[in-house]
């Protein structure tokens, strides 16, 4: 029986506000490529299935899978859903324009929902717009949200128990990260060379 990310040991408490900043903070400051491999560990770790990422070899601009970065399966209790996924690396809040299109590339993959993630916020009429499509709802996860899912789903955090009181507490892992960082420069190498060839 797969264990719940959301629960917590007895005794535990709910992560701190200062935290859950310092994973914000981790997570806006990791390149695309190692912010793509923390999303599909969290999607793989919150029950998702053959989630796969869309090879990429540059930072910004649409990629040649419509701005979708990855696919995935979600088994509801009728079916099994495909779901893609586009994650949004900035600083400035995503905008209504970004779920319009979105929603287009749903649409092109004949995908029945969509997750939306980015480092930063999304503008009220950019929720409203989420909001209120049907048939193929969109998920938006900001950069808090995301935080909270890492930290909740034990991703960059572990558990430890003081020897003197014996209450548990959260421990930041930065060298998670590091490590994601350099398999996805190890893999973003690897896509490069075979698209374009290596000395």
């Amino acid at each position: 029986m797969t264990q719940n990310p959301y629960t917590r040991p007895h005794g535990h408490q709910p992560p701190s506000q200062e935290l859950i900043a310092l994973m914000e903070l981790q997570l806006a400051w990791l390149s695309y490529h190692a912010l793509e491999l923390s999303v599909q560990r969290l999607l793989i770790n919150l029950g998702y299935r053959e989630v796969s990422l869309l090879s990429r070899t540059f930072l910004r601009g649409r990629t040649n899978h419509g701005g979708i970065d990855m696919v995935a399966k979600h088994k509801t209790p009728v079916s099994m859903q495909s779901v893609v996924i586009q994650l949004k690396r900035r600083e400035q809040p995503i905008s209504r324009s970004v779920v319009l299109e979105f929603r287009g590339a749903l649409d092109y993959y004949e995908a029945q929902t969509g997750i939306l993630i980015t480092t930063s916020t999304f503008a009220p009429p950019a929720q409203e717009t989420a909001a209120a499509l049907r048939g193929r709802p969109i998920q938006l996860i900001d950069g808090s949200q995301l935080a909270r899912m890492m930290i909740a789903a034990r991703i960059g955090v572990r558990d430890v128990i003081d020897p003197k009181t014996g209450a548990y507490r959260l421990e930041f892992l930065p060298e998670t990260f590091e490590a994601l960082e350099r398999y996805a420069d190890a893999r973003r190498r690897s896509i490069s060379c075979g698209i374009w060839g290596c000395d």
